[in-house]
């Protein structure tokens, strides 16, 4: 188990560091363990480094966030995810932030009657590998207003597609994802509920010195969704939002990618990822018929959250038999092959 960083510590870091160190400040040691292998940050800070209220950075151990004093949540949150990340560890508890000013803070209460989920951006799912780890996402720093049919849904499912990249293809992935726009204020904190929520995912095999091996053909999924309570919303899959790190440079004015090489960072901005067609050497061919005593079944995949009908190919081996009826109450998406 790596030990954590204090807060801080955290803090501490931050304080003293200059855009062009910046990389090199947040690269520590922690306490009693080696040096930390990544940073939140290695391929770039997407808001720059001018530490005003809209654009204040906080690390932690498990993400770095740009906090905005006046939207009363973040701009951003970026993180690294591997297999030693994900455990089993409990879910936290929601809970201020206590890096953060009091003038800037939103308690859990804060969201209680308004319409919206307190939405993870940094995935409590992602941070389990003890409770100490996994309780670092339930700042409310960490928390945008999120609608049910959304967070409940389509972002959970690309969310448990993140961490099936980690375990089951061993990947890693370097991930920075927020919302953007205004459909109006929450509560009497008055925060920001974004219009859409986006992310960006870059992920690459497992291995050592990451940027270095980031090349043209590393794969890069960025997804905007609309931040809606809409049954269109509820039984989408995520590929169904595919945009490219070019559109949401554009959308979020950030500068996405910026630590990587020029022309690499052009190559992999214009891309638009293929979905789980990316995965097909992994398929395999579906049952034809129902099972025996079940007609007019459809095979659920639970872990990508599409379903199959008999004959078609369905994405890996994890699933069971429901009909379509209850499949699409249930959130999951029919396949397109």
């Amino acid at each position: 188990m790596r030990p954590l960083l204090p807060l801080a510590l955290g803090a501490v870091l931050l304080s003293g560091c200059e855009p062009n160190g910046f990389l090199s400040a947040l690269e520590f040691f922690l306490p009693g363990g080696n040096q930390k292998k990544q940073t939140h940050l290695l391929l770039g800070n997407p808001g720059g480094n001018n530490q005003q209220p809209e654009n204040r950075l906080v690390l932690r151990e498990a993400f770095a966030v740009s906090y905005n004093a006046a939207n009363k949540g973040p701009n951003w949150v970026a993180w690294h995810l591997e297999q030693s990340d994900i455990g089993d560890a409990p879910r936290g508890q929601f809970v201020t932030d206590p890096l953060l000013p009091a003038a800037w803070q939103v308690s859990p209460g804060d969201y209680s009657g308004g319409g919206y989920d307190r939405g993870h951006v940094c995935p409590s799912g992602d941070r389990t590998r003890d409770a100490d780890f996994n309780q670092q996402t339930f700042v409310m720093s960490n928390m945008l207003p999120q609608a049910a049919a959304l967070n409940q849904k389509v972002w959970n499912k690309l969310e448990a597609y993140c961490r099936y990249l980690v375990r089951e293809q061993k990947q890693e992935l370097y991930i920075v994802s927020g919302g953007s726009g205004s459909a109006g204020k929450l509560g009497k904190q008055k925060i920001n509920i974004p219009n859409t929520y986006w992310k960006i995912i870059v992920a690459l095999p497992h291995g050592e010195n990451d940027l270095a091996r980031i090349d043209k053909n590393t794969r890069v999924i960025a997804v905007s969704i609309p931040n809606r309570n809409r049954e269109e919303i509820a039984r989408s899959y995520w590929t169904d939002w595919i945009t490219s790190v070019d559109q949401l440079e554009k959308t979020t004015g950030y500068d996405f990618l910026s630590a990587l090489p020029d022309d690499v960072e052009k190559a992999l901005s214009a891309k638009r990822d293929a979905g789980i067609e990316q995965d097909k050497a992994k398929h395999n061919t579906a049952p034809s018929h129902p099972v025996p005593g079940m007609p007019g079944q459809v095979w659920v995949n639970t872990r990508s959250g599409v379903f199959h009908r008999p004959g078609m190919r369905y994405y890996g081996k994890e699933g069971q038999y429901m009909t379509e009826a209850q499949a699409l109450a249930k959130g999951y998406r029919a396949a397109p092959n």
